[in-house]
This record gives structure tokens, sequence and C-alpha cells, in this order.
């Protein structure tokens, strides 16, 4: 718009009013540019000639259609832009779209756009993708279409893997839009190495035991799948490589300038980290709130958030997300019944000093094996894509997506039948005891009668009486008998594992009784001891921190899948002798995959 400077400026505004002009802020009257830049966007100008002049905001749109439009399922607006030799996907109100078209304009025009026309033209092109442009989806890292698998490598290029039941291969031009928020970083490039396996990750681990190994190939191998996705929680005293533990499996998955996070303090805090990369991860935790804990539950099985929109006051962001999630601390972290569910728990234990070494050697190490380890996981994804949909169970354990997803992976991994299963349920009886040991009702609750009924006022009235006053002073104690409740509720699956059946039975008039019951049996089951990992002898630490030597594990197993008569199954909520398996195994016609040598692609 055409200003002039008021007369009454002094003279050091009149300096800087007449700076601004020469640089096309502001114009005299009269004092019109030949590109009409003084003109207001959208209004064409007639020049002396006759011929009719475009507005900079109608020129920018101009340059911004010459790029496919689209939008997504959320109506966020989006365009495809030609690169050299390949095409990226960006969307429109970001900052790297923004500065493109200011440069296509002055590639075109040899003069700066103003801020206010690329923000005009910026509205019309959205309104354009989101009306006339078609709806595709976009996806971060990770997309599953039609049967494949397709991975943004992240690199320069925006190449992708591509992952099918017959292998994997690197593609040029994926069939899938990708987005890239600020901060992703390039997987290493897949290699297909004959001399080393997946088992070249375990010299970059601080593990111990074959339990623990397992749990992490699991927790790499469920990040490649659709969801569910697992919690994966590791502990240890300080100097037991957590942090670089994390940061090594994320770079296998999705790699990130920033691989983790602080603590979140809102629940915005956990919606940007998810919108911000595939894997979720938080460090150097020293424990977790209720409301952190839930929406950590509800974000690794699928979860919708919402928040309001800036500078609105009705419009609300609303945002899906399913995540996989990595968690460190010293303390346990995961004490409520449905983070728990979700997780896989991992105890490292402390690096000797003899141990250590600097972490410029390590991570240049690691570089230069990360190649073929991620080589080497692809093809467990791709036995995992091309069979999960045979194995059948006969009892579907906590995260069976998951579960099967892992166990269908187990013979391109040279793992026995089985012996995911056998280390999955350990980990979700060691899940069930912490769940139990953070809960302060449970030690007076253990204490009552071997049939108790009564309303949850009655049964909280006794509870306080056996558990005096320095355990109901605790924070987790139920404050009222609708709490109590609550926490019953959550805890039943927990309570049930160790023989301890808790009834709600429908509400009579204004009262409503609460059954407690105990099994004869309880406490009696032991479980079955995994084989000791090649080179680790008996005595080190599980993946769950107890010691294999304290008497708890019962008889030790020659086949990972079978246990003796009257032990516990793979899962303890199977009965004993109950392996988990349909009769004759897992429904996988093992024969469509040649396991020694797949075939691939490209």
């Amino acid at each position: 718009m055409s200003t002039a400077v008021p007369p009454e400026l002094d003279g050091r505004f009149q300096r800087i009013a007449d700076s601004q002009r020469r640089a096309g802020r502001y114009a005299s009257a009269g004092e019109a540019d030949d590109d009409g830049q003084d003109q207001p966007d959208g209004d064409p100008k007639e020049s002396s000639e006759g011929k009719h002049k475009e507005s900079q905001a109608t020129k920018l749109v101009d340059l911004g259609r010459r790029t496919p439009l689209f939008h997504d399922p959320e109506g966020n607006a989006y365009a495809t832009v030609s690169m050299d030799d390949h095409d990226e996907t960006w969307r429109l109100r970001s900052a790297g779209f923004r500065s493109w078209l200011a440069r296509q304009f002055w590639e075109m025009e040899g003069a700066i756009p103003r801020a206010g026309a690329i923000q005009d033209a910026l509205t019309t092109l959205d309104g354009l993708a989101r009306f006339d442009g078609p709806e595709l989806v976009v996806h971060l890292r990770h997309a599953h279409v039609d049967g494949a698998l397709y991975v943004d490598m992240g690199d320069r290029r925006w190449r992708a893997i591509e992952v099918t039941a017959a292998g994997w291969r690197i593609v040029d031009e994926p069939p899938v839009k990708f987005r890239r928020p600020r901060g992703m970083l390039a997987l290493p490039e897949p290699v297909r190495d004959r001399r080393h396996g997946i088992e070249w990750l375990q010299e970059f681990l601080n593990i111990t035991d074959e339990d623990a190994w397992r749990l992490i190939v699991g927790f790499l191998l469920g990040c490649y799948a659709k969801g569910p996705y697992p919690v994966l929680v590791l502990n240890g005293e300080q100097g037991s490589a957590k942090s670089t533990t994390g940061r090594v499996l994320r770079s296998l998955v999705d790699p990130a300038r920033t691989p983790d996070r602080s603590a979140p303090r809102d629940e915005r805090d956990l919606i940007i980290a998810a919108n911000n990369g595939h894997v979720v991860a938080f460090d150097n935790l020293s424990g977790l709130k209720d409301w952190q804990s839930d929406g950590l539950a509800r974000l690794s099985t699928g979860a919708g958030f919402g928040t309001r929109e800036l500078y609105t006051d009705a419009e609300e962001t609303l945002f899906w997300a399913a995540r996989p999630i990595i968690l460190n601390g010293i303390t346990d972290l995961a004490v409520r019944s449905d983070l728990l569910d979700r997780s896989l728990l991992v105890t490292l234990p402390r690096i000797a000093d003899e141990r250590r070494q600097t972490v410029e050697r390590f991570w240049r190490e690691f570089d230069t094996a990360a190649p073929s380890i991620l080589g080497a996981l692809l093809d467990a994804v791709s036995a995992s894509l091309g069979g999960h949909g045979s194995v059948t169970l006969r009892r579907l354990p906590r995260m069976a997506d998951f579960a099967v997803w892992v166990i269908a992976a187990e013979r391109a991994l040279s793992w026995a039948d089985g012996s995911f299963l056998t280390a999955y349920g350990r980990n979700r009886a060691s899940a069930h005891d912490l769940a139990l040991e953070s809960a302060s009702i449970v030690p007076p609750l253990m204490r009552l009668p071997e049939a108790w009924v009564g309303t949850a006022g009655e049964l909280l009235e006794q509870l306080m009486g056996l558990a005096g006053d320095k355990v109901t002073k605790r924070e987790d104690w139920p404050a009222n008998p609708r709490a109590l409740s609550g926490l019953l509720r959550r805890l039943a699956p927990d309570l049930r594992s160790v023989g301890v059946e808790v009834t709600f039975a429908p509400r009579t008039g204004q009262r409503r009784s609460i059954a407690i019951t105990r099994a004869e049996d309880a406490g009696e089951r032991p479980s079955p001891a995994s084989p000791a990992s090649p080179g680790t002898e008996a005595g080190h630490g599980r993946s769950d921190g107890r010691d294999r030597d304290d008497g708890d594990d019962g008889p030790r197993q020659t086949d990972s899948s079978r246990t003796e008569e009257g032990e516990v199954g793979p899962d303890p909520e199977i009965p004993a002798h109950d392996d988990g398996w349909a009769e004759g195994g897992p429904a996988i016609n093992w024969e469509a995959f040649a396991w020694s040598q797949p075939t691939k692609t490209g």
C-alpha cells in the first residue's frame, strides 16, 4: 500500500523511513515500481500502456501451482517439489516450502517478494490443495501399503527401503508420500553381509543374558510393524550405558539429531515428540507421574490427542498416533499396570572399568557395523511380514500383535521355535511382580482372610487398619472407596497372576460387593529358566535384574519351546503344561521362506 512519510517525523525517524522506502517497504505517493510491488495484493494495475499487471501474490500462486498440490486425510496441505534428481514432499505451511517459493520468485523476477504477498499466496495455495487437490496419506518414516513396508531412508535423495515377504531392496522413487520433520537423520544404508548377522549388535549392547537379547531384538522388530508397539524400559545404575543403548537401538529404526528427550511436561510435549519421530525416547527419568504413564501407554498402542490451535479460541488440532517408546532411568519407571502390560523390562548391569571405551571409538565401530546389522534386521522384518498372518497360538498373550510379529521371525533369526514367547512370558511375570510390589494396598490385601466379601468402603477401612499410618500416607494410597475400586480393577490381572481373584458383584440398590478369593496353589508355580546365552556363565543377571541362582527359576530347560510337565508355560497366564502353541506348533508354512538363502529383490 502506498504510504507517504508523515512530515512531523523528526530527523531520526525520517532516515529510518527513507531506508525502508528504498528497500520497498514504503513508497512515496506516485513512486511505483515497474513490477507493481506497491500495489495491494490481488489488485491488478493498468500500466500507462494499458497492459495488465499481476500482483506479487498472484505470481507466487502461479509458481506454487506448478508443483502437484494435495492434502492428507486431516486436511493438511502439501506440495510435491522437484529437486534435481528426485521429488520431495513439503507441507505448504513449512519454512522449507516458504523459502522455496521465495527463491522461485527471485529467479523469475529478480526481486524480493514481500512477506505479506507470500502469506497471501500460501493461503490461496492451501485452499487449492484442500479443495482441488487429491487426498493422499503422508507417512512418517514407515509406511505399510499393499502388503509391503516402505522405510524412508532419510537421505538427500529421498530414497526408501522396500520390504516384502520376498526380501528388501532400496528404491529411488517410493510409491508413497513421506514427510520429514526437522531433526530427522538418515538411516545407515543396509547391506547383505554373509559373515555377520544381527548377532553383531550384541557387541554394542551391555546385556548379559538371553532373555534381554530376545526382548531387545523383539523390540527392534516391533518398531517395523504396524503397531501396537512395545515400550522398552531400560533400568540400571549409573554407568550401565542406558542412554547409549537407547541411542544405538533408535539409530537402527529412526535416527534423529536429538535421539532422546527429557521427561514430558504435559500432553502437548508428548504430541510434539510423536509428531516429530517414529520412535519416542525419553532419557534419564527419575519416575513417571500417573498422567505420563497413562499417556505413554496410550501412545504405544495408538491414541488420539487434541490441543487448541495457536492463536484461536475454538479450533482444535487433532492428532492420532501409535509409536514405539524407549524409556530409561535408574529407578523402576513402569509401575502402573496399563504401562507395564505394554513394557519390555530390561535391567542393564554396571560396566566394569576395564571394559569401558571412549565415545568416539564406540560410535566409530558401531557406524562400521550398522549397515550389516540393519541388513540382517530387515531380513527378519521380511520374515515377519510374510509369516505373521500364519502364526496361530492357542492363547494370545498381551500385546498379541507384537508377539506374533516377532514369533514369525524366529527361524530367520536362528532362534528355537517358541523361544521369544518364553522370554516374553518371563517378562510378563516380572511386570506382574513389579506392579504388585509398587502398590501400597497389596501387602495388607494379602493379609485378608482367604475369602473376603464386602463393599469398597468396608474394604478400605479394613486395609487401613492392617496397613498402619505410615503406609496410608503414601501418595498412591486410595483416598476414598471409589479410588480403591479403580485401583483394584487395574491390579486385577497382576493379582490373578499370584492366585488372588477380585470380583465385582452387580449393584443391588445402594450396595455393590467386592469378593476377594485366593487359589490354593497361589505363589507355588515356578517359572522356567532360559538357556544361558553363549559365553555367559550361570549366575549372571536376568533381563529383570534378578539373579539366576536365587532358586526362583525352577529347573532349566534344554528345549526353550517346551516345558516339563507341571511347569508354567511361556506365558505366566497360561496354565501349567500348556505351552501356548496350537497343536503341532505355530501354523507357519516354513517351506515358503528360504531362510538360509532368502530370495531378494533388486
